[in-house]
């Protein structure tokens, strides 16, 4: 039986009872009844967490199996904070990230005397253009910084559970569901409006997360690598970050460049037959800062699974009801609602432009492809095609806005490289417009 029937059977039952109580003793046996129904619904409340019901969809991603890659993982995102869902090794993972970790060391050889736009053409004229290759790209291929850099993540042990045998993507409420053939259950959502996420197990005595901060201060390769693979974490000098656990609350704090620093934190609780908790990324990029780390996400714990997916679940409800398609392929009819959903999860008004990542930087023990930097051809302009056809301008003004805020900063750059005023955005930049 659903909870919301039981509850109605509870209060017939308990309605039946204030009648008899009324029939028997006047007012003081309708108040009896009345104080047994509110008694119920009081401890029926207090059972566990209360129930959430998902939308699905033909849209929807479904797999039999957990990813065993990042790069195949479950995506969920809000433009500022993201997380993928997948399995590493016998654990649970999620690759945690924020659009805003980056490490915005000077770019080397971005910086001129005089304008070099002239003295490019008559490399190129001479058949010299190897001078202009060695001070302008190879400084990008060489050195680690500035580049976007990785959060960390959260594990979870679950080896003895065996392998999950079914996992869902539902597109309409933007939350990930995983089952494991013994019952037990995982929901996660990020939340839409807000720099943190939700998860809560089912079918569960007691689970705790576990924070894996990336290896900054690791020397020696990553295991883990492929053809677009960034350089070794530790190249950025970085001392490594620190974990810590009160309770049930662990935070973790990572050092950067020049004084930056990001945080991450997790906390949990027990409820009726599991576990449900939030995570969050902070940083002091912008005068930001992570002390309160631990407290925001006790706070934000305390409002309950259910209540914030509610708030999660209006933003995209919002979101989806802008537009729709009816298309007689399927196929291009499912890539349409996820591209959108995609959108969805990775912009923002309030938030920087799309990155070659978005908010998935890569989970492999090294820098991102690339530096996960802004590349502004079509790899940040094609990303915001889905806004215009599909009445997303609120998402879509993040780019702009960006672009605005930064004008300075490309008004530096065409007068330093080309000797003439205007206004040029690099094609490849850093968070903070400078070029790469």
């Amino acid at each position: 039986m659903k909870i919301s029937g039981y509850i109605h059977g509870l209060i017939a039952v308990c309605s039946k009872y204030g009648d008899m109580y009324k029939n028997a003793s006047g007012k003081m046996g309708q108040l009896a009844g009345r104080t047994l129904v509110l008694s119920l619904l009081v401890l029926l409340s207090g059972c566990g967490s209360s129930p959430v019901g998902y939308t699905p969809s033909p849209h929807d991603l479904v797999f039999d199996s957990l990813a065993g890659k990042w790069d195949e993982a479950v995506p969920l995102g809000n433009g500022q904070v993201g997380a993928l869902v997948w399995q590493k090794g016998d654990r649970l993972r999620f690759s945690l990230d924020r659009v805003d970790l980056w490490d915005l060391r000077p770019t080397e050889g971005m910086t001129w005397d005089k304008p070099v736009y002239d003295w490019i053409c008559e490399q190129w004229q001479n058949n010299t253009y190897g001078i202009v290759q060695e001070l302008l790209d190879e400084p990008y291929g060489r050195l680690p910084a500035p580049s976007k850099i990785p959060a960390g993540a959260l594990e979870f042990h679950t080896a003895d559970w065996g392998a999950a045998d079914s996992v869902r993507l539902y597109v309409q409420d933007a939350v990930c569901k995983v089952w494991w053939p013994s019952g037990r259950t995982l929901e996660a959502f990020v939340q839409a409006d807000g720099p943190c996420g939700w998860f809560r197990f089912t079918g569960i005595d007691s689970l705790r997360p576990e924070i894996v901060a990336p290896a900054y201060a690791q020397a020696g390769a990553s295991a883990e690598d492929d053809a677009h693979s960034g350089q070794e974490l530790h190249t950025l000098g970085y001392l490594q970050g620190v974990v810590h656990m009160k309770g049930r609350t662990i935070t973790y704090v990572q050092p950067g460049w020049n004084g930056f620093q990001y945080a991450i934190a997790v906390t949990w609780k027990k409820t009726r037959g599991g576990i449900e908790g939030v995570w969050s990324v902070q940083s002091t990029y912008g005068g930001n800062s992570v002390k309160n780390i631990a407290s925001d996400v006790r706070e934000t714990l305390g409002e309950g699974y259910a209540d914030a997916y509610k708030v999660h679940h209006d933003w995209w409800q919002r979101f989806w009801d802008k537009s729709a398609v009816s298309l007689p392929d399927s196929v291009l009819e499912k890539q349409w609602y996820l591209e959108q959903y995609k959108f969805g999860s990775a912009a923002r008004a309030d938030m920087p432009p799309i990155t070659l990542q978005a908010v998935w930087t890569a989970d492999n023990g090294k820098l991102p492809p690339w530096k996960g930097d802004f590349h502004h051809d079509l790899n940040t302009q094609l990303s915001y095609w889905p806004a215009y056809g599909a009445n997303h301008l609120d998402e879509e003004i993040g780019f702009t806005n960006w672009l605005w805020s930064h004008r300075d900063a490309f008004r530096r750059y065409t007068e330093g490289f080309f000797g003439r005023g205007g206004l040029n955005v690099p094609g490849v930049t850093t968070l903070d417009g400078e070029p790469m």
